[in-house]
């Protein structure tokens, strides 16, 4: 009689949620355990560096041909504003982590700088360039630009 009250324990014991079979265990030196994160300096482990490598920077500079000194330009609408007529051959030096040195000679202009190009004039507004079709330009205009053009292409 003594077998059966043992199989009895067996089965209550195996019924018992397993939580409830697990003992929480504490250290004797509770801060022996403490939790760093990863790349502080009290971390004698390696790990990964916590702060990014800045991101280089890139300067662009752009070369234009100026074909005129600054003069107002006038559309046929009224308007008028302010800029250089500029070619449409740029030069354009990209450079990654440092500037630019100043001493750089500039590149060599071409013989023969494009002045209009699919019907439309370049002009350097502040230190933006913009295509202005040339029928919207005034009659000045266009003949100023028309004699810059031929004066480039030279005698024929």
């Amino acid at each position: 009689m003594n077998a059966i009250p043992h199989r009895r324990g067996w089965a209550i014991f195996a019924m018992l949620p397993l939580g409830l079979a697990t003992a929480q265990v504490v250290p004797t030196t509770p801060t022996k355990f403490d939790m760093r994160r990863m790349g502080d300096a009290a971390s004698s482990s390696a790990g990964v560096s916590a702060t990014p490598k800045p991101p280089q920077t890139t300067y662009r500079e752009v070369t234009y041909i100026t074909l005129s000194p600054p003069r107002q330009w006038k559309s046929t609408d009224g308007k008028s504003l302010l800029g250089k007529l500029i070619a449409f051959e740029d030069f354009i030096v990209t450079t990654t982590g440092s500037k630019p040195d100043p001493a750089t000679p500039a590149p060599a202009m071409p013989a023969k700088p494009t002045v209009v190009r699919d019907g439309k004039a370049r002009l350097l507004i502040g230190s933006k360039a913009f295509e202005v079709p040339m029928d919207r330009l005034g009659e000045d205009e266009k003949k100023f630009i028309l004699q810059i053009q031929t004066s480039i292409a030279g005698p024929k």
